[in-house]
C-alpha cells in the first residue's frame, strides 16, 4: 500500500500529470481525460488497480486507440518534467470535482488506495467527458454498476485479485416487507460527491443535505416521518430544482413535482388531496395524495412552497409530523418514504437589493434578510419540523461556463442530434466569452439555459429541418457575433457495445468514432 504521506500526495501529482498531458498537448484547459490518462500512468495508481481486477493493459491500449483523435498527436508515454505548477493551473471544473469527490469517498469510507483508484475511475465514468467514457463503456466495456461492483470490492479490504460475478440486473431499490425503501448503501454515501458534479459552486447546501440524509438512511430518524424535510432557500437559477431532480435520478427513485403556485386559494386545497363526497367529480385523487401513493418511495419537490395559500402548511405539518396524509376519499397515504424538498425564493428581493447610505453595495448580509423572511413566512411550528432550511448562493461568473457545457451536453441527447448523428461542441474560449456577454448575478444559471436556446438550439433546428445530417456543429464567434459552422462527420457513430454476461475476456479495441467529444 501507499505510504501516508503518498497517499496525500497522490491528488496533487495525478492533477499534475494530467496538467502536463494538457499542457504537452496544447490545450488550454485540463479535461477528464487528461486526468485518466495520468491515473492509467500513475506509478502507483495502476497496480492498485490492477489489484482489484481491474485491466490495466487494456486500459492504456483503450486510451492509445483514441488519444491522437484528441490531441492531434502522439501520447507522451513517461511523466513530463514540471512544465507549470499547480497553483497557476487552468481546469476544467469537473477534474476538480471528481478528484475531491474520490478523496471525500475515501475520507468517508476509511479505506485504501484501491478503494480510491476505483472511486477515480467510476466518478470518471459518470461525470468525464465523452472521450473518458467511450473508453471506459464501448472500448473496455464497463457500465456504470461493473464499476460500482468493483468499487464496492474493494471497499471491502480483501487481499489479492477479485473475481466479479455480474448478476442479473434487479431492483435494488425495491421496497423492503416492512415498508421502508432499501436504498444502495453505497449510492447514499456517494450522494454528496455526485451531486457536486451536476450542481456547481453550491458545496454548503450539498454537504447539508448529504449530512441530515445519512443520518435518516442509517435509521437515526423518526421512522414515522419522511425521510427527510428540505426548505431551499435562495435566488433564481441557483439550482434548487436542480438539486432534487439530480437526488432523484441518482438515488434511482421517481421525482414528484408540484407548482405550488397553482394552490394559492383555499378552494385548491381538493386538488392536492382530492375532493370529497359533497364535490363534484370527488372520485378524482389529488395531485399531492395521488402522486405519492402511485409513487411511495420518491423525491416530492414542492415549487415555490411560500405561494400556496395557508392551509396548504397545515397539511404539510402533518405529513412533515405524522408520515401520513388523508385523502379527499378517506384513503390514508403514507409519506414516510419520501424525501420532501420545498424551494422558495423568499428573502431573495431584499437579498440583493442595494443599501441606501453610504453603504450602497448590494447587501452583503443576505442570510439575515433570508432568515427574516421565512419567519414571516412560515409558522414557527412548520420551521420546527424541517430537517433543515437550506440557503443557496448566488453563483459566480465562473460557473456559467460549465452550466453552458452542461447544457450542451445535455442537448447532445436529445433526440434530434441523436437520431440525425449530430454533435454539438463549443470551446472553451468561446463558452467563456459567451459567458461573460450573459452573465447576470440576479438570473444566475438562468442566463446559460437562455443562451443556448438562442445560439444554438433555435439556428440548429433551422439545420436539422433542412436535412442536416452526420455533423459537427460548433458554436463560433467571429466577426462580433456567435454563429454555428458544421463539418461533415467522415463515418457515422457505431452502435452502442452490449454489456456480455459472460467472464470478462480482454476486449479487442474499437475505433474512436471521428469527432468524438
Amino acid at each position: 500500500l501507499m505510504s501516508e504521506e503518498t497517499q496525500n500526495e497522490t491528488p496533487r501529482t495525478l492533477l499534475q500529470t494530467a496538467m502536463d498531458y494538457a499542457h504537452f498537448a496544447g490545450h488550454t484547459h485540463t479535461r477528464p481525460f487528461h486526468l485518466l490518462a495520468a491515473l492509467a500512468d500513475h506509478p502507483d495508481y495502476a497496480p492498485h488497480l490492477e489489484n482489484v481486477g481491474f485491466p490495466v493493459d487494456d486500459l492504456d491500449l483503450a486510451i492509445d486507440a483514441v488519444y491522437d483523435e484528441f490531441v492531434e498527436g502522439e501520447r507522451p508515454k513517461s511523466l513530463l518534467s514540471s512544465l507549470t505548477y499547480i497553483g497557476n493551473a487552468h481546469f476544467d471544473n469537473r477534474v476538480v470535482l471528481i478528484c475531491d469527490a474520490a478523496q471525500n469517498l475515501v475520507d468517508k469510507m476509511d479505506h485504501g488506495p484501491e478503494g480510491k483508484a476505483m472511486a477515480l475511475l467510476m466518478l470518471l465514468e459518470s461525470s468525464g467527458d465523452t472521450y473518458t467514457k467511450h473508453v471506459l463503456n464501448s472500448s473496455l466495456g464497463f457500465s456504470a454498476d461493473e464499476l460500482l461492483h468493483m468499487y464496492s470490492a474493494s471497499v471491502l479490504g480483501s487481499e489479492g485479485d477479485y473475481e466479479f460475478e455480474f448478476a442479473e440486473e434487479q431492483d435494488n431499490d425495491a421496497p423492503s416487507p416492512d415498508g421502508d425503501i432499501v436504498l444502495d448503501d453505497h449510492k447514499v454515501l456517494n450522494l454528496g460527491a455526485s451531486l457536486k458534479t451536476k450542481v456547481f459552486f453550491q458545496d454548503t447546501a450539498i454537504d447539508a443535505i448529504e449530512d441530515s440524509f445519512l443520518e435518516a438512511k442509517a435509521g437515526l430518524k423518526d421512522p414515522n416521518q419522511p425521510i427527510a424535510n428540505y426548505l431551499f432557500l435562495g435566488p433564481t437559477g441557483v439550482g434548487k430544482t436542480e438539486v432534487a431532480k439530480q437526488t432523484s435520478n441518482e438515488l434511482g427513485i421517481p421525482l414528484v413535482r408540484l407548482d405550488m403556485s397553482e394552490y394559492s386559494d383555499g378552494s385548491d386545497i381538493s386538488k392536492l388531496i382530492g375532493g370529497g363526497p359533497k364535490w363534484v367529480g370527488y372520485e378524482q385523487e389529488g395531485t399531492l395524495t395521488g402522486g405519492v401513493d402511485k409513487n411511495p418511495h420518491c423525491v416530492l419537490l414542492l415549487d415555490e412552497i411560500e405561494k400556496a395559500h395557508p392551509e396548504v402548511f397545515n397539511l404539510l405539518l402533518q405529513v412533515m409530523d405524522h408520515g401520513e396524509l388523508t385523502s379527499g376519499q378517506g384513503d390514508t397515504i403514507d409519506f414516510r418514504n419520501v424525501i420532501l424538498m420545498m424551494t422558495s425564493n423568499a428573502g431573495a428581493v431584499e437579498a440583493t437589493r442595494e443599501r441606501i447610505g453610504f453603504n450602497n453595495s448590494a447587501n452583503d448580509n443576505g442570510k439575515a434578510d433570508y432568515d427574516a423572511a421565512t419567519k414571516r413566512i412560515f409558522t414557527p411550528e412548520f420551521r420546527n419540523r424541517l430537517t433543515a432550511t437550506i440557503q443557496f448562493d448566488n453563483l459566480p461568473k465562473a460557473a456559467i461556463p460549465i452550466i453552458l457545457q452542461k447544457k450542451i451536453d445535455e442537448l447532445n441527447e436529445y433526440d434530434g442530434c441523436l437520431n440525425n448523428n449530430i454533435t454539438v461542441r463549443a470551446s472553451d474560449e468561446v463558452l467563456e466569452k459567451l459567458a461573460s456577454d450573459i452573465y447576470d448575478e440576479t438570473q444566475n444559471g438562468r442566463v446559460a439555459q437562455r443562451a443556448v436556446q438562442q445560439f444554438i438550439r433555435r439556428p440548429l433546428s433551422r439545420l436539422i429541418l433542412s436535412g442536416t445530417k452526420d455533423a459537427e456543429i460548433e458554436l463560433q464567434f467571429e466577426n462580433g457575433k456567435f454563429s454555428l459552422a458544421q463539418t461533415p462527420k467522415k463515418d457515422p457513430q457505431p452502435e452502442p457495445t452490449q454489456i456480455s454476461e459472460e467472464p470478462y475476456e480482454p476486449p479487442v479495441l474499437k475505433e474512436a468514432p471521428p469527432g468524438l467529444g
